[in-house]
Parts: structure tokens; C-alpha cells; sequence
């Protein structure tokens, strides 16, 4: 079974709760996709905001967790990390051939060869912040995702999608006269340069360190 923690078209969370009770009864892992939420959720308990439960093993049947260091880390974009509860999920993952006609070939990771620059320099970007570093930025993006979120529902042709949880979000029109795709337009011509999502005619925002100076 997979969560999101959170989905990237809205900023919603998934019942991991619940589904960890499901996958309990079923005896199945349950895998969270936590590539936007890994360097947020964890973080979320020292402010007392109820999002970060979800960003953990703490659930017996959460079995891998993925984060992306280059989202809300800000390291480097290419280097991923997955996380396994047990040693013995993780060596399912290793893939060795040895009847062919080259070297014996051996990989733990879906690519064959990776170069050690993107993981050196996401690791010494990690050390710079340190936890204090990624504490005191998921204060303030969640801060600043719940002020926009409020800016836009106090304007009564917007509406944000759900109940956002962590740094990112969608909003729509509730008004047919508003071309919610117009809008995206002219926020672009102001330098704000937010992602249409054509299928549900919505707008999505990323609360960022770079765009905290300018949510008003």
C-alpha cells in the first residue's frame, strides 16, 4: 500500500493512520511517499503541529519511507534516499547477474552507476543546516503556507483545496466568471511563477525560503 505525506497536486496527507491498520489486517508493508514532506514532517513536533506523525516509523506497518534531499533538504536536485524498517526488505532491493559474458555485476540502487558529487554535496548541505537549520525552515514555511492559505480563502472567488498540512498547496475558482488559468497568467507577469494543474483546473503554490519575503 502506498501514502502520500504529502500528495504534490495538493498538499494533502493521507489517513496513514488508518491505512497502517489496513495493511496490518492484510499483513502488507506500507510504503510512504514522503518526497516532499521528509524534511518537513519530522520536524513539525518541537512547534506542536500535528502533521509529522506521518514522516516516521513509528506505524508497525510503515515498512520504506522515500524523501527527496533536494526538495525542502535543499540540496542539490538528483539524489533520492529510501528507507527501509528492516535490513531484510532492503536486500530485496540489491540486483547481482553473474551469467553473462562481462564482470560480475552488482548494484543496491535502480541505476547501475551514480556519481559521488550530488551525494557529497546534499550531505555537506545537510550538515550546513543541521537540524536546528530544517527545524527553524519548516516553522516558517508552514507559518507561511497557512497565511496564504488565509489570504486566498478571505478572497471569495478562491478557495484552497482541503485542509493542507505542510509547505505546499492548491487553490481553484469558485466563481465560472474566473478563469483560474488567467489568473496563473497574470501572477506570472508578477513574478510569481505558480503550476497550473490543467485536469483540475487548479493553481498549485510551494511556500519556499526564497518566496517567504514576498507572500504579502
Amino acid at each position: 500500500m502506498i501514502a502520500s505525506c504529502p500528495n504534490i497536486a495538493f498538499g494533502l496527507v493521507d489517513p496513514v493512520a488508518d491505512l497502517d491498520k489496513l495493511a496490518g489486517e492484510y499483513k502488507i508493508g506500507l510504503f510512504l511517499d514522503c518526497c516532499l514532506g521528509g524534511f518537513l514532517g519530522p520536524f513539525c513536533e518541537e512547534f506542536n503541529y500535528n502533521y509529522g506523525e506521518f514522516c516516521n516509523f513509528e506505524h508497525s506497518n510503515v515498512t520504506s519511507i522515500v524523501c527527496d534531499p533536494h526538495k525542502y533538504g535543499f540540496s542539490p536536485k538528483g539524489c533520492s534516499v529510501l528507507l527501509f524498517s528492516n535490513p531484510e526488505l532492503q536486500k530485496a532491493l540489491y540486483f547481482g547477474k553473474t551469467d553473462w559474458c562481462g564482470y560480475l555485476y552488482g548494484t543496491a540502487t535502480f541505476l547501475g552507476s551514480k556519481g559521488a558529487s550530488l551525494i557529497a554535496a546534499s550531505w555537506a548541505v545537510m550538515m550546513f543546516n543541521g537540524r536546528q537549520g530544517y527545524a527553524a525552515s519548516t516553522k516558517a514555511i508552514i507559518a507561511g503556507r497557512e497565511k496564504v492559505a488565509n489570504y486566498i480563502n478571505a478572497i471569495e472567488e478562491l478557495e484552497v483545496i482541503g485542509e493542507p498540512k505542510l509547505g505546499n498547496m492548491a487553490f481553484r475558482s469558485r466563481d465560472k466568471a474566473l478563469n483560474i488559468f488567467s489568473l496563473a497568467n497574470y501572477m506570472a507577469i508578477k513574478s510569481w511563477k505558480l503550476v497550473p494543474t490543467p485536469k483540475y483546473q487548479t493553481i498549485r503554490i510551494l511556500i519556499h525560503p526564497n518566496n517567504l519575503p514576498h507572500l504579502d
